[in-house]
């Protein structure tokens, strides 16, 4: 039975093989190194996966190993090539953190003091500017001072190594111009190293408050949109706080919305939602075509499908009348996952091809993932897993070079899906493992992810057979 191996993982079986050697059990490196040296060479930059190793060729003992290593790869992917030591955006929260608290630097040298673990004040400067590692005790010091949780300097760590060592110059408007097309397009790390720019351009003393509002929300919207949810929230507050101007709370109105709704409150969702329509203007197409269908998807949500179909239409002709190909191309991606919540396959597959052939055109890279994994939904909806794999292989073909954590998992976890239904127990179980590595990126309270999380929490290995 062959099994489809990540290319990445191939210098990583070398690699744990020659540890191996000389072991009593048999060596991998040992027994096939010429075929492992083969496979590498003919590895090109731009192979998505190594096809038809064969599971026979390895006796029992290296089967372990292999599964281990497929288990565990996602981590040794995701390392850098040296520690993230330093942080400029962990400094940045922290110094903006102790600011709206009100406490001066010596303030906080002497509140740690008294807690029994002193921070001097030169030292918190150093690790405000990025200029020093604050180490793990200090940094959790530091948060449980602020009332910060510490998964915000994880999410803010995950995202400068998106960004990676991406450079990017220009004043704000030209970075956020650029970030947009970047996002659109899927090229991740430009799109976050502009985002990381604005948000500490923004933090100059020259630059404008409106203006330095627009790129706190920016940078909250794209940390929402890689599934940090919880850091977007924690900005969105500040932001509120800072009472920004009609139109940018408006924005902000509407993404806490899309942020409650995506960790599963849909009350407080609906809640921002109504501070969003008492903001809107009756000719703002894109704000009212933005209420539509965030409304919509709540819809869907909670089982209200006539009234979501309703919302979505009107919210894709909005798009259109605003002159929004984007958020209209998201729009028809609603559709799809309406119909497919409904348990219409036929209609949600139509629908879903409709959203990816309109992103495919436009050349949006990630909105024509989200449209094929709707039809990925449909056709295993449908009992079709051998059409749903088809799928799922354009899609990590077209993916596996982003950074983008979300598409992995659901890509992941209807791999998983797919192969089960094909009674294909191994390559299921392989899948699922990848997609229980990645759901801990994502901060999604949605089916797939609680049912993760779950097998998580008992310690289960469970495939989603």
């Amino acid at each position: 039975m062959p099994v489809f191996l990540p290319e990445s993982i191939v210098g990583t079986l070398v690699h744990c093989a020659k540890r191996r050697a000389g072991r009593s059990r048999p060596s991998l490196h040992g027994q096939y190194s010429a075929q492992l040296r083969e496979l590498q060479r003919a590895l090109g930059p731009q192979s998505r996966y190594v096809l038809n190793l064969v599971v026979h060729v390895v006796d029992v003992a290296v089967k372990q190993i292999l599964r281990a290593c497929l288990a565990t790869y996602g981590i040794f992917l995701h390392m850098p090539a040296k520690a993230i030591a330093l942080s400029h955006s962990v400094g940045e929260m922290l110094r903006d953190r102790r600011q709206r608290l009100g406490y001066t630097l010596r303030e906080v040298e002497r509140l740690t003091s008294a807690r029994g673990n002193l921070i001097p004040f030169s030292t918190l400067a150093r690790i405000e500017q990025g200029r020093l590692d604050p180490g793990l005790k200090r940094l959790h010091a530091l948060l449980q001072l602020y009332g910060l949780p510490i998964q915000a300097a994880g999410d803010l760590l995950d995202m400068e190594a998106i960004a990676g060592t991406v450079s990017v110059e220009g004043d704000l408007a030209d970075l956020r111009e650029r970030g947009t097309k970047a996002w659109q397009g899927g090229d991740l790390p430009t799109a976050f190293a502009c985002y990381l720019a604005m948000r500490r351009r923004a933090d100059e003393p020259a630059t404008d408050r409106a203006v330095r509002h627009e790129s706190i929300l920016s940078f909250a919207v794209m940390a929402a949109k890689l599934g940090k949810e919880h850091i977007a929230r924690q900005i969105l507050d500040d932001l509120f706080l800072d009472k920004p101007d009609r139109p940018t709370l408006l924005r902000a109105f509407v993404q806490a919305a899309s942020t409650w709704q995506a960790l599963g409150s849909a009350d407080v969702a609906l809640a921002h939602l109504s501070g969003a329509e008492r903001l809107v203007a009756p000719d703002d197409h894109r704000g009212r075509g933005w209420i539509l269908h965030l409304r919509a998807s709540i819809q869907i949500d909670l089982g209200a499908f006539d009234e979501a179909y309703v919302n979505v239409v009107e919210a894709a002709r909005h798009y259109e009348m605003a002159g929004r190909p984007y958020d209209r191309a998201l729009a028809l991606v609603a559709m799809a996952r309406l119909e497919v919540e409904r348990g219409d396959a036929a209609r949600a597959i139509r629908a879903a091809r409709r959203a990816a052939a309109f992103a495919a055109r436009k050349r949006f890279e990630r909105v024509h993932a989200l449209a094929l994994i709707a039809e990925v939904r449909a056709h295993l909806l449908d009992g079709k897993a051998d059409h749903a794999l088809t799928v799922l292989t354009r899609v990590l073909a077209e993916t596996i070079a982003a950074s983008d954590n979300v598409i992995r998992f659901y890509t992941h976890f209807y791999l998983s899906k797919a192969y089960a239904s094909l009674g294909d127990s191994v390559r299921s179980h392989v899948e699922f493992e990848q997609a229980r590595y990645f759901v801990r990126f994502v901060d999604h309270a949605s089916k797939e992810t609680s049912e993760v999380r779950g097998h998580l929490k008992d310690g289960s290995t469970a495939s989603g057979t």
